[in-house]
């Protein structure tokens, strides 16, 4: 057999599987249908969200040898606060140019870029103040024997905003800031090269200009403050199904556990703004979680969209490619179409980034016709979602669970993808409306 040949599965084998997964997938979409009847939508720390929490983990309580559910504070305020920030800070920058202090000016420039890259493009807030208290709901399934590995499947159940611009819209207060910053650099290059003349007369026409053209976008951020509506989308495929999927994996290891390894089921409130519910639980169990590998599910609708992340949070975030790679081969070896991609920049960000920030391999599955444009809107309810991109997620997890209680997931002998090239970090075809996450 060649190293990149399929090994042949028997037919009985894929319909017994097929069958298994089959009525996972029915009680993980009657689960998801139950906890959105019970609870709708589900803002970040809201007490829909604590509602959906409790729901959660009374399932999991039916399944798993221990549950825990912790409550986790959640700064509701942070996905907008930069746009409040830049409404001050820019005339502040500008002023500080005009009075003669552009190096002040280029220092609150940097700050504010700073701010803003690890916030909005790394998705790593560093300057939190909670204003919420969500709740984060895990379950564990010791093994047969003693532990000797560990799988984490996770998904979260918080649903988003739904927001009134276009992500790309939201980059003008990093292109005003970015304005101010390159007017502070050359009012201190004139101010340090001592140019009297070019000092007094060209100076301050250049900032009446440039102050005046980027008012237009002081005016512009100023709407950007009510960048969110008031609704808050049903998050029925992102991301409430997920949940459902942990649900029915929690009922098939029950009845048939792994052998030498433990399972856990994570979901997370405060995935829609900002990982805060995930980077709280990994930061709080990085010790015991050391080695495990990671599955995340989000956003699964379309059964012919299977995709394994390799990189997240606006790809600044590498995932374990490996791992997603062994994804695809599993996918691949069960006769489904699936591939490994970088998130795109602007696509945001998945729990997957928090697991891999400690440490761990980890990668998203998502299943996503992002042409659609439903998830992120009133569209994004249970009909929305094909139960057959369900059932293969259930059967590729199971999959994925038993190779490594078998030690055989990283074996040079499995089906090894073709080498490829490097996946462009910002790919605009599958992932071409990926950027309202």
């Amino acid at each position: 057999m060649g190293k990149n040949e399929v090994p042949p599965v028997s037919r009985k084998k894929t319909k017994l599987a097929t069958f298994k997964a089959g009525r996972l997938a029915q009680r993980a979409l009657a689960f998801t249908k139950e906890v959105l009847a019970q609870s709708g939508p589900r803002r970040s720390g809201s007490l829909a969200a604590l509602e959906a929490a409790e729901a959660i983990r009374g399932e999991l309580e039916t399944t798993c040898d221990t549950v825990e559910s912790r409550q986790v504070p959640i700064d509701s305020k942070v996905n907008t606060r930069l746009f409040a920030l830049v409404v001050y800070a820019y005339p502040a920058i500008v002023l500080l140019c005009l009075v003669g202090l552009p190096y002040l000016g280029l220092l609150l420039s940097a700050l504010m870029l700073r701010f803003g890259f690890e916030t909005f493009g790394r998705y790593k807030p560093r300057y939190l103040a909670p204003t919420e208290m969500g709740a984060n709901v895990h379950g564990i399934k010791e093994p047969v024997n003693a532990v000797e590995s560990t799988i984490v499947f996770t998904a979260h159940h918080d649903s988003a905003p739904i927001e009134r611009f276009e992500k790309k819209k939201a980059m003008i207060p990093f292109g005003l800031i970015g304005g101010a910053a390159l007017l502070s650099l050359l009012q201190t290059v004139v101010e340090l090269t001592q140019l009297r003349l070019f000092r007094i007369n060209f100076p301050p026409i250049l900032l009446f200009l440039l102050g005046l053209g980027l008012l237009g976008g002081l005016y512009y951020v100023r709407t950007l403050l009510a960048y969110y509506t008031d609704e808050v989308a049903p998050g029925a495929g992102d991301n409430l199904v997920s949940v459902g999927i942990l649900a029915a994996l929690a009922h098939h290891f029950k009845a048939e556990p792994l052998s030498r390894t433990r399972v856990v089921f994570a979901s997370f409130d405060g995935e829609e703004i900002f990982l805060q519910g995930s980077a709280a639980w990994y930061e709080a169990h990085k010790e015991e979680l050391e080695g495990a590998v990671v599955l995340n599910f989000d956003s699964i609708f379309s059964a012919e969209r299977l995709v394994f992340l390799e990189r997240d949070a606006n790809a600044t975030q590498p995932l374990s490619k490996t791992l997603a790679r062994k994804c695809v081969n599993i996918a691949r070896s069960m006769g489904y179409d699936a591939s490994s991609l970088s998130i795109p920049i602007l696509g945001g960000a998945t729990d997957a980034a928090s697991a891999a920030r400690i440490g761990l391999e980890a990668t998203t599955l998502t299943a996503s016709s992002w042409s659609d444009g439903v998830y992120h809107t009133k569209e994004d309810t249970l009909e929305a979602i094909e139960p057959e991109s369900v059932e293969r997620a259930i059967g590729i997890a199971i999959r994925l669970a038993r190779l490594l209680d078998q030690n055989r997931l990283w074996d040079d002998d499995l089906p090894v993808e073709e080498e490829k090239d490097e996946e462009p970090v910002n790919p605009t075809l599958v992932f071409s409306k990926i950027t309202r996450r």
